[in-house]
């Protein structure tokens, strides 16, 4: 339900170029509910009339809000769709980075990789993919070496640990039952 909201609200952002800022916007929006879990609760109740969840909207956002992000959640609670106000920012920055042709990649290693190593990586990406690559990388010790590269539900996995489970596998595979001989 949320992708085709967000759909909508990226072609008017595109049409009026203000991807980035309304990403922005998103994220700030996205803050205040995180924080205020309370406002989310109530902009969700049925009790509370559309309009004075506008109101609420407005008087907690409004001045930070361009006149496309507010008509977009006013549209939102006049649909009755509050609930999807929570994962709105995700979404919106799933769809501008494919409108950009960027693709999220996370990367775990079992050291931390300097910033050549990432730049090499994100380049290779690049060249297999066809898109611009976004690396976010974090350090996993357990993995005991290589590294492991998450993009979308693709796992790419160079680990030590992942190379021993499929070896192990392989092995249970191929082998055939010992018969003892008497």
């Amino acid at each position: 339900m949320t992708k085709r909201y967000v759909q909508g609200l990226i072609q008017v952002a595109s049409d009026a170029q203000c991807v980035d800022q309304l990403e922005q916007e998103l994220g700030f929006v996205d803050n205040v509910f995180t924080q205020n879990p309370n406002l989310l609760a109530l902009l969700s109740r049925p009790t509370v009339s559309r309009p004075r969840k506008k109101e609420l909207i407005n008087a907690v956002l409004g001045a930070n809000l361009s006149p496309v992000l507010r008509r977009f959640l006013d549209y939102v609670v006049d649909k009755k769709r509050e609930n999807i106000l929570s994962h709105l920012y995700e979404q919106y920055k799933k769809e501008a980075d494919e409108l950009r042709g960027i693709v999220r990649a996370q990367v775990r290693s079992a050291t931390a990789l300097s910033s050549q190593q990432q730049e090499r990586l994100a380049h290779a990406l690049e060249g297999v993919l066809g898109k611009r690559v976004a690396c976010t990388c974090e350090t996993d010790r357990a993995l005991l070496g290589g590294l492991q590269v998450v993009i979308g539900t693709y796992i790419i996995d160079g680990t030590v640990i992942g190379r021993l489970s499929r070896l192990h596998k392989h092995l249970l595979e191929q082998s055939s039952p010992v018969q003892t001989v008497a």
